[in-house]
């Protein structure tokens, strides 16, 4: 699935913008609870910032326990946020 959403971030203010921005395409429901996201490299892509970006944006939704990250598997959706 792709994801469809605008970024535009301050450099130092990536992940986190990222990690925001993705938050609000789940509060969206365009993604249900055990549905996979795209790959970091997808996601990286779609917001022009890079695998590193997009990497620790994922694991600050992880530590916030609305995604889940299993290796092979990839990242899936473990909780939707409250808006």
């Amino acid at each position: 699935m792709k994801l469809n959403f605008t970024f535009n971030a301050n450099y130092g203010n990536l992940s986190r913008t990222l990690a925001d921005t993705l938050k609000e395409v789940l509060v969206s429901h365009q993604f249900s609870v055990g549905e996979r996201l795209p790959s970091n490299q997808k996601i990286s892509e779609q917001a022009g910032v890079s695998q590193v970006t997009a990497r620790m944006a994922i694991k600050r939704l992880c530590e916030e326990n609305i995604l889940e990250t299993r290796p092979v598997v990839g990242t899936s959706v473990k909780s939707v946020p409250v808006s």
